[in-house]
């Protein structure tokens, strides 16, 4: 079977549906999924819900925790300090625009800091809103030693700049083969990138359907179709970088291991 590391899935509340970690991870052990890279949506709710699952997922080795930081929040700092001493957390998750502030450098920059002592990578939800990439370039460049992984490399053009220039920041593919028939911004990327900065990502459980979960006039999708898609379109040795190796080379560096 055809291995894949998902670099972006969920579990949690959102959307008037409820993703629970059983059903989650029930759907990602029986896919061609080795490593999945998950946060917490019940996080934009309440940081209790977040912190509950992740616990949860910790079962799990198969799923790479990160902890959903709302930064408005005071205690961030000292609740992401007692959970990392119950769960193996290696990441953080930034998502400006769910949670509604505009990405500055002075308001991230104690994230950064904490991500920095601590030795997490960050994962930054991009759009062409809110939260695109270029907002992040002051703190990029100031915290040169702080990995972070730009999910769906949205707004393209400056997700592409920031990771050819920049040896800290890569990309993440969600939703770009839902998108673009031809991955048009991937083939860009691998045109312009050091091709061992781009992971795959799904955004999973968007798009897929999970215990009869699923989303009206959203056409489903299944892991095994994604990977016939890049196969197809890609050739075979930059496809199962980017679907595998990739991811793997980068997270064993935060201590995750893999069985061969």
């Amino acid at each position: 079977m055809y291995r894949l590391i998902d670099f972006h899935i969920h579990c949690g509340i959102q959307h008037n549906k409820s993703y629970t970690v059983d059903a989650v991870s029930r759907a990602i052990l029986s896919s061609p999924v080795k490593k999945a890279v998950i946060s917490s949506l019940s996080s934009i709710v309440s940081p209790d819900y977040g912190e509950n699952d992740l616990l949860e997922l910790s079962t799990w080795q198969e799923l790479v925790l990160t902890y959903w930081v709302n930064p408005y929040l005071k205690e961030w700092q000292q609740r992401i300090d007692c959970i990392k001493d119950r769960i193996k957390l290696v990441g953080v998750k930034l998502h400006p625009t769910a949670n509604i502030y505009e990405p500055t450098k002075d308001f991230l920059k104690p994230v950064f800091q904490y991500c920095r002592e601590n030795k997490l990578f960050i994962t930054y939800h991009t759009d062409t809103f809110r939260s695109t990439p270029a907002k992040l370039t002051e703190l990029l460049l100031d915290y040169p030693d702080v990995d972070v992984v730009l999910l769906h490399m949205d707004d393209h053009v400056n997700s592409i700049f920031l990771a050819k220039r920049l040896p800290n920041v890569y990309l993440e593919t969600s939703w770009i083969e839902r998108k673009w028939a031809n991955l048009a911004p991937v083939r860009l990327a691998l045109d312009s990138v050091d091709n061992s900065k781009i992971f795959f990502g799904s955004d999973f459980p968007y798009g897929f359907n999970i215990d009869n979960v699923s989303e009206e006039s959203v056409s489903m999708r299944t892991y095994e179709d994604i990977i016939h898609f890049y196969t197809e379109l890609l050739p075979r040795e930059t496809a199962d970088n980017l679907l595998y190796w990739n991811a793997r080379r980068f997270l064993e560096r935060y201590g995750i291991t893999f069985e061969d």
